[in-house]
């Protein structure tokens, strides 16, 4: 810091009043800025030095899905209402067909523990269901696909027996 004496010394040198009241100030500012900086310094310290706080570990609990109001589950001898036996009537299923798409309806979600709000919508989407028409198309029933290659092997068929003669 500069005294006294020594401003009158420095003035004596031909330095200012101005130039040594400068001085002094950036030597002012240097002291608080260093000041500042051992105290951000010992703050980091005691962080660091600071035992770690205990987290105590969450319980895992599985995830539940939220039950729906009003759903059940398939009873093992449900059947569906009037229009979803009519649906089931226009998409070819009666008699012993149809008790045996039903038993597959029913333990297709028995199995799956599936719960539904309405089980004759759930069979009326059952019956419509692009798989379970791939299935039926699998089954012994002849789709159109099964009917017209028949028909163009009969058409070739006949054809080769009318070129070797044979009626």
């Amino acid at each position: 810091m500069i005294d006294r004496h020594s401003r009158a010394a420095l003035m004596a040198m031909g330095v200012t009043a101005a130039q040594i009241d400068g001085a002094i100030a950036l030597e002012q500012a240097e002291q608080a800025r260093e000041r500042a900086r051992v105290r951000q310094q010992r703050k980091r310290d005691r962080k660091r030095s600071a035992p770690d706080p205990v987290v105590q570990p969450t319980p895992q609990v599985p995830y539940q899905k939220p039950r729906a109001v009003g759903t059940c589950a398939v009873s093992a001898d449900w059947r569906p209402d009037m229009t979803g036996l009519m649906m089931a009537d226009a998409e070819g299923l009666s008699g012993a067909h149809l008790d045996e798409e039903l038993q597959h309806f029913r333990d297709y979600y028995l199995s799956e523990g599936r719960e539904k709000a309405d089980w004759n919508a759930a069979w009326r989407c059952w019956l419509r269901s692009p798989i379970r028409k791939h299935w039926k198309a699998k089954g012994n029933s002849e789709n159109e696909r099964d009917r017209s290659a028949r028909e163009w092997r009969d058409a070739r068929d006949q054809l080769r027996r009318a070129a070797n003669g044979q009626a």
